[in-house]
């Protein structure tokens, strides 16, 4: 480079750090309790930047991180920062990292072309292409009735209005925002595409002129509220130059006494608009930066770097009380100070303290103690120590530390440091606790008595709105009001489990209006750490926790106050639902015993993502159903509006509505759900305590959440001979507890064969097991064993509670042993089904046999089912075992279907295996997942023999460490199966619902850049083994990209990289041939030792699907299609074949729906039928 080129760029590069180094970071706050709101209404913390230059700065490009190795973590998009000027950034975790400058370009009293609708206009009216210069002209808003029309139109059933607008830059556009004032419903278009609609129909559906809006709704601006906003965030139809927004209003009737449009639409633009105006009426808050990350409150480095990744700024925070800054003074200057009076996006102005006072030490903590003791206060900043005893906050009034402080008593003492030019310290609080002997856990709180009992301000006062009548409506109570408190929770030993500050609500129904009142305690960094790190529950591996509970017993709390604790255990790890763990305690509130309270976990999304390995921030949780009633928790309700919307259009008896409605809910859980319900006769549902969910991830199901069961179990009326299921099923029942609205889904499901079927089977197998009198009884005994030595103390303490323990008690065990025939007799009296059916199932040999859905590991064994519904029975034999045929059903086949229409006495017969060639293949490897397929990382194996392989006790690993994973006593895998084994199950099962045989999860990661993996029988000898890489020769498209690494056919070596392709199928083929398989000339025959008919593939299909089978002996063949109703279709094959394997393809012009194959074999000696389902999709 020339040498004036060098003076120049040196010159260019020395220009840019001095202006880029002007660029600090001015003022921090870790907890943003009340300082400053968010666009959102959040209190988030916050970063604020600052340019101590005499000239602008571009920060584009720019990091900000709290993590040095990663100092891009978070980076400024488009912004210039002027001189001395500042940027306040929220460190909020949403990850916004655009501004955006809003305009409102349409507004009220703006003109539009408008058509009575008094016929339909042309089909084209919304598109920019057409003319529309015919039409009337005039003013927002439309319509009649409310003194809020510009331009009356009356008594019509619907309006279309245009208007043109012009964008010279739309790639500037970051969103739209349509506000809408309207009575009674709309639909939205841009240029022609439909972008927003209330109130009337599904999105995308044609909707005639004519066509009566839903319901009533009534406008907001004349009431003096804001419009409705509705987001377009896609902004692909936006176009450069002219563009038009067009809208429809409809009625709810011609002789409605009022109709209303008013439209406005708001641009969000990446840059300043000039001029640029939004009416106050939109409150459209201003936008602001938003980081990846948050502040911790207890300290931590936070860096700014240029482009380069040069270190422009770097603050290590103190630990910072709530609303309380660390900023520089003077602004820009190397002085940092503690702030009491923040300035967010402003000149720092106070003179600030260098540190707090620091906290008071104690000689002994909270706890558990058996005889008296003195605690000793020490300061080490030359502080004066103040404490209080009853749990009130200390102040310079309180008690004085100068000598040790003697307890004797339960005792609730905290303490804090004054200083005469430093702000107070936090408060300390330790809860001592003498001669408590319990097998609960101890959970100490303590808040200031003005936070609890204050008439104004406290959440267990009644306040001066309380209805005199319980539940004491109007009281404080019954506000949602969150007030601080110090939890300390230990063990039934004395150790402490943890310690923090934390915020507290009261929670419940009615049973608010109890004297004990349940509580939820919620960890926010506004109090302390954002999350309790610990294993509340022993039995959940759950480590971290945002929230819990701790419950009064509900409305139980006069009885058994562990009746929703306990009929959530009988379905736990049997049912497919996420149930609320739960823990007894013994609490004491500020040093005063106050009674027992249950610990459980909080349904919120936290729950959720814990209890299902999720995102809590990608899920949609609500709270109620059908189209009015379901209120947002978490996320949003759109898609469930869709879903509910096809439940009330569509007829699921037909099997291509059916086949929708199972890839929008998960029909396991549903059915899972209903059951336990109804089998406790839970008469506070299903118009009431109803929660579900959705992941916001492709394939993502909504589940059902069972909680609040405190009504089952006979706690008032319900007597075991209450018929649930007809009260499930109500058409026309009261607004409480079983509206229609709360019974539509589970009735229109019922009208579907197969769902009804299944439901009858499963509720079945659930009576059989989880339900079985034995074991009810048994649990019922558990719990009772666990509480009844504490309850004398609870009614000492709260004489209303328990007081009805030994009756209510009685209630329970009667109903646990009655439930359950009344529960058969409403299911036959419901479903017309003559009688039931026995049953007995034995072995010989060693194995395990699965009846539908349940797995049965202690012979004999008796079942009652329902006649004529049939009953699925599978083998499972152990390891160095393998089944041979049914005893009692002249069957050989591993899976058979029984069609129980009379008792029966079945013996599956295992043999032993030995000598036996286990040979069991890695097939295929997901590494790396898609973005579109979160599954984690999982293996396939395929088992190329023709017969069934036990896995129990095989075991797989990566050869690095000491992470095994040990398959369980169930596993095994077909002839000519697959079996899929996965990192987490959750993820898996939520992508692909397809996978008969998962197992997991496995204890290590299957590394990105290459891996070995190593498959043992259950004696240790190695069955397969390799080293897969992400770089050629291996396939790289595998990696990341949403398709996997196949083996092209399992006859291969899959040690050799040639051997593998990445997969033609995204997402790969988990459980099913692979995509890319090929076959082998001149393949080795075996010698089959079992009949087997595989799952056709493709399924669903569409015209073709292929067929295999297994013959073990040479026969005569037939394979036969059948509909789901059992009639015949078409005979695919008819002739006499030898044993082996064979493969044959079906072609067919049938329509969608459900058909079985099912395979015939005739020999002299034996019949073989064997029968499969499949789907047929046009």
């Amino acid at each position: 480079m020339p040498r004036a080129q060098q003076i120049c760029h040196l010159l260019l590069l020395s220009i840019w750090s001095s202006l880029a180094n002007a660029v600090v970071i001015n003022e921090v706050m870790a907890v943003n309790q009340s300082t400053v709101a968010d666009e959102d209404s959040d209190y988030p913390d916050w970063i604020e930047l600052y340019n101590s230059s005499g000239k602008s700065v571009n920060l584009s490009g720019y990091g900000l991180s709290d993590d040095v190795s990663d100092p891009f973590k978070w980076m400024i998009a488009e912004l210039t920062l002027a001189p001395s000027d500042f940027l306040l950034i929220f460190a909020s975790d949403k990850d916004r990292s655009d501004v955006v400058y809003w305009n409102t370009i349409i507004q009220h009293g703006d003109d539009w072309a408008y058509w009575p609708g008094t016929r339909e206009p042309p089909s084209d009216w919304a598109q920019p292409v057409f003319d529309d210069s015919e039409w009337a002209v005039g003013a927002s808003g439309f319509g009649y009735g409310d003194a809020d029309d510009a331009t009356v139109i009356a008594n019509l059933m619907s309006i279309y209005v245009r208007k043109r607008f012009v964008l010279d830059n739309p790639h500037d556009i970051i969103q739209l925002l349509l506000h809408v004032d309207y009575d009674d419903a709309f639909i939205a278009y841009l240029n022609g595409f439909e972008v927003a609609r209330a109130n009337i129909g599904r999105p995308g559906e044609s909707t005639p002129y004519d066509r009566a809006a839903d319901s009533n709704h009534e406008a907001l601006l004349i009431q003096g509220y804001s419009p409705e906003r509705f987001v377009i965030n896609d902004l692909s139809h936006v176009r450069r130059g002219e563009n038009i927004l067009a809208l429809q209003v409809h009625n709810v009737s011609s002789g409605s006494s009022d109709m209303t449009l008013i439209p406005f639409l708001t641009l969000g633009s990446s840059m300043p608009q000039e001029p640029a105006t939004v009416p106050d009426v939109l409150h459209i808050p201003k936008s602001h930066l938003h980081t990846n990350f948050k502040i911790k409150g207890d300290g931590e480095i936070l860096q700014i770097v240029d482009v380069a990744g040069n270190v422009v700024d770097t603050v290590r925070t103190p630990a910072l009380a709530p609303d309380v800054s660390f900023g520089r003074l003077p602004d820009g200057q190397d002085s940092w100070r503690i702030l009491a009076l923040p300035t967010p996006g402003g000149t720092n102005i106070d003179s600030g303290f260098t540190m707090p006072a620091a906290a008071p030490i104690f000689s002994l903590q909270g706890g558990l103690y058996n005889s008296s003791l003195s605690v000793e206060l020490s300061d080490t900043s030359g502080g004066d120590i103040y404490y209080t005893l009853d749990g009130s906050d200390p102040d310079e009034n309180d008690n004085s530390y100068t000598t040790p402080i003697f307890l004797k008593n339960n005792t609730c003492l905290r303490a804090r440091t004054f200083h005469s030019n430093r702000p107070p310290s936090r408060i300390v609080t330790n809860t001592f606790i003498f001669n408590e002997d319990t097998e609960f856990a101890i959970v100490a709180l303590a808040s200031d008595p003005y936070n609890l009992y204050d008439d104004e301000y406290g959440i267990f006062a009644f306040g001066p709105n309380a209805s005199s009548e319980y539940p004491y409506f109007g009281a404080n109570f019954w506000q949602d009001w969150e007030r601080p408190v110090h939890v300390e929770f230990f063990e039934p030993n004395g150790t402490l489990g943890f310690k923090l500050d934390a915020g507290m609500k009261v929670f419940g129904g009615w049973s608010r209006g109890r004297d004990q009142k349940a509580l939820a305690i919620f960890q926010r960094g506004i109090y302390d750490t954002r999350q309790i790190n610990y294993q509340i529950f022993p039995d959940k591996p759950i480590t971290s926790f945002e929230s819990f509970l701790l419950r009064n017993g509900g409305n139980a709390w006069d009885g058994t106050i562990f009746r929703d604790a306990y009929m959530q255990a009988l379905c736990e790890d049997f049912m497919d639902l996420e149930t609320m763990a739960y823990r007894p305690a013994q609490v004491y509130l500020n040093g005063d015993y106050w009674g027992i309270l249950i610990v459980r976990e909080k349904i919120n999304e936290h729950f959720v993502a814990a209890n299902r390995g999720l995102d809590p921030d990608r899920l949609d949780i609500l709270d109620g159903s059908g189209r009015s009633s379901s209120q947002v928790m978490a996320g949003s309700n759109h898609d469930y509006l869709d879903f509910w919307h096809f439940i009330e259009t569509h007829d699921l008896a037909l099997f291509e509505n059916y086949a929708q409605v199972d890839s929008m809910m998960d029909i396991s859980n549903f059915i899972d759900y209903q059951i336990a319900e109804i089998y406790i006769a839970n008469t506070d549902w299903p118009g009431n305590n109803i929660k579900y969910y959705k992941p916001q991830t492709p394939g993502g199901t909504w589940r059902w959440l069972i909680y609040d069961t405190d009504f089952g179990f006979h706690l008032y009326d319900t007597a075991p001979q209450h018929n649930t299921l007809a009260f499930a099923t109500e058409p026309f029942g009261p607004d409480w507890p079983n509206p229609p609205w709360s019974t539509l889904l589970l009735r229109s499901l019922l009208q579907n064969q197969d769902f009804t079927r299944q439901f009858i089977n499963r509720f079945a197998d659930h009576l059989n097991t989880t339900f079985d009198v034995d074991r009810v009884v048994a649990l019922l005994d558990e719990f009772d064993a666990l509480f009844y030595p504490e309850m004398f103390r609870q009614r000492e303490r709260w004489p209303g509670s328990a007081n009805q323990y030994n009756s209510r008690l009685q209630r329970m065990y009667n109903f646990a042993n009655r439930r359950e025939l009344y529960v058969r007799s409403h299911i036959r009296q419901m479903f017309n089904i003559a009688g039931d059916i026995k049953l007995n199932l034995s072995t010989t040999g060693v194995g395990r046999i699965k009846v539908n859905s349940k797995i049965i590991s202690r012979f004999p064994w008796q079942g009652t089912f329902f006649q004529d519904v049939p009953v699925t029975l599978t083998a499972i034999p152990a390891p160095g075992y393998r089944f041979t045929r049914w005893n009692g059903l002249n069957d050989e086949a591993l899976t058979t279907i029984y069609d129980s229409r009379k008792n029966l006495n079945v013996t599956a017969l295992f043999e032993s295996a030995d000598g036996a060639v286990e040979h069991v293949v890695i097939n295929e490897i997901n590494y790396n997942s898609g973005r579109d397929f979160p599954a984690k990382d999982w293996l396939e194996l395929y088992n190329p023999t023709n017969a069934s392989t036990a896995l129990a006790g095989w075991q797989i690993n990566d050869g690095v460490g000491q992470d095994v994973f040990t398959l369980p006593s169930y596993a095994y895998i077909p002839a000519f199966g697959y079996a899929v084994l996965c990192r987490d199950s959750t993820h898996l099962n939520f992508v692909y619902s397809d996978i008969d045989y998962v197992f997991g999860d496995f204890p290590f990661n299957l590394n990105n850049a290459g891996d070995s993996l190593y498959l043992y029988n259950a004696t240790g000898q190695l069955v397969d083994s390799l080293v897969y890489n992400d770089e050629l020769p291996w396939p790289v498209e595998a990696d990341g990209t949403g398709y996997t690494l196949e083996l092209r056919s399992p006859e291969l070596d899959n040690a050799h990289p040639a051997n593998w392709a990445a997969s033609s199928a995204i997402g790969g083929t988990p459980g099913r041939r692979n995509s890319i398989v090929s076959r082998i000339a001149n393949p080795v025959k075996e010698i089959p030792t079992d009949y087997f008919l595989a799952q056709n593939y493709p399924n669903p299909f569409n015209a073709s699907t292929t067929i295999e089978y297994v013959l073990q002996d040479a026969g005569f063949v037939q394979l036969v299609i059948y509909d789901l109703v059992g009639r015949e279709v078409e005979t695919v094959l008819q002739k006499n074949q030898g044993a082996g394997r064979h493969t044959i393809t079906w072609q067919t012009n049938m329509p969608s729906g459900v058909y079985f194959y099912r395979l015939y074999v005739r020999q002299k000696e034996k019949r073989i039928s064997l029968i499969k389902k499949m789907v047929l999709l046009r």
